[in-house]
């Protein structure tokens, strides 16, 4: 028997995904993490590190006293080497289960939860946080995205302690992650994610938070020979529908299957503050966030320069529509340019002022312009401005051309992004760091 010390989460989830499939006989002690049952002094015995899940295996393989264990990538090898399944035996296979599971841990799972806690949970928005964790986040998800291109599970043909570490962390934010749908092969409508038969998991009195996701199992064999077991889905909401789990004030201790019916009722649920369930449009391309975009005396490195007084900081750069979105940075008085427009220009002044000498008006901060296209103008900074800054969305190209309309050059989406590329990478910033606004 297993005592798992469990609360709804991710983690928690990985324990309880192994004991099912392996179908080991356990039973459940609720750590309230939002009451702070974490911090019990008879907890901390189990997990010094006062974080859950922990066990504790009252008949472990040496026939001595109850063992303790936490951290939840220990638990599962502890597991699998206890009970000889979902860990490859052979030395190559073993070899790669071990490295995703590290990968998870060390990895995709602590970048996601800050992720998360930073886009949903902080008491106050911090752009850099949120920008730094969505873009980790999003750059774990595409490592295991190419890995699972040419695999079945995540160690290769079987189904392993490596893909329980890590589909907790998947599935929960399949619809609502704002980067999620770009990948094909462990993102949604992945084969990889898709959810396995219909079996129950762990309830608990308390279930405040999200409900255990099903197992990634596709039709292939497991570590071991022994038939999956199967899994309840969730329902639409997102909601798992509960099971019949004998629940008391100190243990939940889960039944067999042929001991559950239905239970009665299922907690009720705020609509409101549940995240859209379904996956989003297939080929749906990602959504961009650029932290303090507006930020002007910031990272310099930031501001691609086009002439010694003129830079710009390309915030998208859509070459399959053929716009981008940048603003305008000009440290000099006097004729800027003078271009025709082939499509509509929407710009906002955000420092200083600019005009056109074909327009009556001036450009002052916070004022907003409308360029209909085709229209040619002369934009002028005037003499007692020492910087002008200006949004600028920009959709098809500029032409420069004389007073006459003869075209002396040309500018759009695809020169401003190999001015970007060409700078970002002098600089050190990579190409990361571009491809980021493309789209």
């Amino acid at each position: 028997m297993i005592d798992l010390y469990y609360w709804p989460t991710p983690n928690g989830h990985k324990i309880t995904m192994f004991l099912e499939e392996a179908a080991v006989g356990y039973a459940i002690h609720p750590v309230d993490i939002s009451a702070g049952d974490q911090f019990k002094r008879d907890f901390l015995t189990i997990s010094p590190n006062n974080r859950m899940p922990a066990i504790i295996d009252t008949a472990p393989a040496d026939l001595g006293e109850p063992i303790s264990v936490f951290e939840s990538g220990a638990i599962l090898l502890y597991l699998a080497e206890k009970t000889g399944r979902f860990l490859p035996q052979d030395l190559r296979g073993r070899k790669t289960a071990m490295e995703w599971l590290f990968w998870q841990v060390g990895g995709l799972g602590p970048m996601a939860g800050q992720n998360h806690h930073f886009g949903v949970y902080a008491p106050s928005r911090i752009p850099y946080a949120i920008e730094r964790y969505v873009q980790e986040t999003n750059r774990l998800y595409g490592v295991l995205d190419r890995h699972l291109e040419s695999r079945t599970f995540i160690a290769g043909d079987d189904y392993s302690v490596a893909d329980m570490a890590a589909y907790p962390w998947i599935v929960p934010w399949r619809a609502s992650s704002r980067i999620w749908t770009s990948f094909p092969t462990c993102g949604a409508g992945s084969t990889w994610c898709a959810p396995a038969p219909e079996r129950s998991v762990p309830t608990q009195k308390a279930n405040r938070t999200r409900a255990a996701p099903p197992s990634p199992r596709k039709a292939s064999t497991s570590c071991s020979a022994k038939p999956p077991i199967e899994r309840r889905q969730l329902d639409a909401s997102g909601v798992e529908h509960p099971t019949s789990h004998r629940v008391t004030e100190k243990e939940t201790t889960v039944m067999s299957s042929s001991q559950r019916q239905p239970a009665a009722e299922h907690r009720s649920i705020d609509q409101s503050k549940i995240a859209y369930q379904k996956p989003q449009p297939a080929g749906m391309v990602r959504d961009i966030f650029v932290g303090s975009a507006l930020e002007l005396d910031g990272d310099e490195r930031e501001w691609v320069p086009q002439s010694d007084t003129v830079a710009f900081r390309p915030l998208i750069l859509n070459v399959t529509q053929g716009y981008y979105i940048n603003i305008l940075r000009v440290r000099s008085s006097g004729v800027l340019s003078r271009h025709r427009h082939s499509g509509p220009v929407h710009a906002l002044t955000l420092r200083g002022r600019w005009h056109y000498l074909e327009h009556d008006w001036i450009a002052s901060p916070g004022d907003y312009a409308f360029e209909p296209p085709g229209e040619t103008h002369t934009l002028v900074v005037p003499d007692d401005v020492k910087e002008m800054a200006t949004l600028f969305h920009v959709t098809g190209g500029y032409t420069y051309v004389d007073p006459y309309g003869e075209a002396l050059g040309y500018e759009d989406v695809f020169t401003k992004l190999e001015h970007a590329a060409r700078h970002y990478e002098s600089v050190g910033f990579g190409k990361d760091h571009l491809s980021r606004i493309v789209r």
